[in-house]
């Protein structure tokens, strides 16, 4: 036996996990294929994705009922809005209400130097002008004009502006995101992850989406990077809410991994869950 031979049987063989009836699956089987790839150089190992959890808990910390950034600026009551309003929070709704007033400036600026306007609603909302032309420039006004007045309803809240009707609303939506969507996730997580980690012994894509939203919640709750920092989100949801034992393995694991440790520590406070995401899958 040659010593490249030799070599080349020591060298780890690629895995690649598929599923027969998956179409998308079938995309990288190609371009092995028309890459010239032989087939012992690497290994298909079929994996069933209908029996799958990582996905069910991944869409569980993307559901906007949990958003962290709702959470962050949520209040239950006045003396917790008034808190709120003169903290980081209630910065951030006016520096961003300043800064989406100057950004469409610039793009309706922009518009006109180029010759195109909104000739009516309609336009505006299809992103086309008034000669039926599509314009990225329109779109783009269109896009920050919809985030400005999704603003504006915080920035009122926040300034006591808003008035009773609409301020015990955010009040209610407040409490049921911290009262009920909450632990109604956590529980459905408890019962999801296999532990240590979502899947099992290994890291997956999932733990990351779940890591960077829990750690934001304990952030939010005032908990720190200890183990038992993660009862915080407990005092927060009250009513007898508690976090099970499995969600509290996956927090004291993940602490103690050296890219929680680099990334967490350094985290802003202005949170933004798929930088975090990023930064993990860089220094895992």
């Amino acid at each position: 036996m040659s010593s490249a031979s030799a070599e080349s049987q020591d060298v780890p063989k690629a895995i690649l996990y598929s599923w027969k009836t998956s179409v998308w699956a079938s995309v990288p089987l190609l371009c092995l294929h028309e890459k010239g790839y032989s087939e012992d150089e690497y290994i298909v190992k079929q994996v069933d994705i209908s029996k799958l959890s990582s996905d069910t808990m991944t869409s569980l910390v993307h559901l906007p009922t949990v958003d962290p950034n709702f959470l962050y600026l949520a209040a239950r009551d006045v003396d917790e809005l008034n808190t709120k309003a003169n903290s980081v929070a209630g910065a951030y709704i006016v520096d961003r209400a300043e800064a989406l007033n100057r950004y469409i400036a610039e793009a309706e600026q922009q518009m006109q130097q180029k010759g195109g306007d909104f000739a009516s609603h309609d336009h505006a909302k299809n992103g086309t002008n008034g000669g039926g032309v599509n314009s990225f420039e329109a779109r783009t006004v269109q896009f920050l004009k919809e985030k400005k007045e999704a603003n504006d309803v915080l920035y009122a809240i926040y300034k006591r502006q808003a008035g009773k009707e609409r301020e015990q609303g955010f009040f209610d939506a407040s409490i049921k995101a911290w009262t009920e969507s909450l632990p109604d996730v956590l529980n459905k997580l408890e019962q999801e992850i296999k532990g240590p980690y979502a899947l099992g012994d290994q890291v997956s894509l999932a733990d990351l989406h779940i890591i960077s939203w829990l750690a934001r919640l304990i952030q939010i709750a005032n908990g720190d990077v200890s183990p038992d920092a993660i009862l915080a989100v407990e005092k927060q949801m009250g009513n007898g809410h508690h976090v099970g034992e499995k969600l509290k393995q996956f927090w004291a694991s993940w602490i103690q991994r050296e890219s929680f440790r680099k990334v967490w520590v350094n985290v802003d406070p202005e949170f933004d869950e798929d930088s975090q995401i990023q930064a993990w899958l860089n220094v895992i």
